[in-house]
């Protein structure tokens, strides 16, 4: 799951194996490793991924495993498994609606 997340990322930020080492100062071969799921990606390695993408540094270790993941309720985790796989924009009118709704409800 952690190396289909990278794969993906990597793919929206159309950044390469080989440019993601560069921007990361990672062997190709490492990264290539956590994809296939042959090796578990360190902390530094998580720390380093979470800057390439620009999300938080506990979301990459969570997801990765190194630290506990939070506990959601089954509704929650499918929204967040669903927009996940969509691209940034469509996660930008994602969010701007659920803003909408979350000031209609106060």
């Amino acid at each position: 799951m952690f190396g289909d997340w990278v794969k993906e990322q990597s793919k929206q930020h159309g950044l390469s194996q080989h440019a993601l080492s560069r921007e990361m100062d990672v062997s190709q071969g490492y990264i290539s490793y956590v994809i296939n799921g042959k090796k578990k990606p360190s902390a530094d390695f998580c720390l380093k991924l979470a800057d390439a993408f620009g999300v938080s540094a506990e979301y990459v270790l969570r997801l990765a495993g190194i630290l506990p993941k939070i506990e959601e309720d089954a509704i929650t985790e499918e929204l967040i498994a669903l927009i996940r796989s969509m691209s940034p924009e469509v996660q930008k009118e994602i969010l701007d609606y659920v803003r909408f709704k979350q000031r209609q409800q106060k």
